[in-house]
Parts: structure tokens; sequence; C-alpha cells
């Protein structure tokens, strides 16, 4: 019999401003162009992990997706070039985690 998984609580996963003011020191210009989310919750994704995953259309920028983890779409990109496959990529931004 399969155990069915519980989809855990989800938690934001934003800086706060403490969270910036700590990561940037004592020069203040640097707050404007801080991100949003810490480094390394952005996932990318080319056409085989696409493919894996199901996904046969690229998502429009703004789409919020669920992985077991909330994630913005930050980037998609296709291109062609004579004699060669199609490429396709996406980039996701990871706002949300929740862990079982």
């Amino acid at each position: 019999m399969a155990k069915t998984m519980e989809m855990p609580k989800l938690a934001s996963m934003k800086r706060t401003p403490e969270d910036i003011r700590q990561d940037q020191g004592e020069s203040p210009s640097i707050e404007a162009i801080a991100p949003d989310y810490p480094y390394g919750l952005c996932i990318h994704m080319d056409r085989d992990e696409m493919d894996k995953l199901g996904m046969t259309d690229m998502p429009k920028v703004g789409t919020e997706l669920t992985l077991c983890a909330k994630v913005k779409v930050t980037r998609v990109s296709q291109s062609a070039v004579e004699g060669a496959d199609e490429e396709a990529s996406i980039d996701m931004q990871i706002t949300d985690l929740g862990v079982v």
C-alpha cells in the first residue's frame, strides 16, 4: 500500500530587512541592490529536466508553480540555431520551502 505524503507547511524564504543589513555590512547603498531571496534558492532547468517533469509548454514569467516548494519563474529562454537542436531553459526562484 502506497503511503501518502502530507504537504508540508510552506515558510516564506524572503529575506527580511534585518537579513539584508547583516549581509551588506555598513554600506547602505548595497541595500538597494540586495536580492530579496538568499543565494542558492534559484533553480535552473534545461529541456531535459523540464521533459522529465512533463513541462511541454513554457510558463510565463511571473507564473508560480509548486515543487514541494513555491517558486517564481524569473527567466525563460528558447533559441534555435540552424543545424542544431532547439534549446530551452527556465530559471525559478524558490520563495517558500517546507520540510517534512
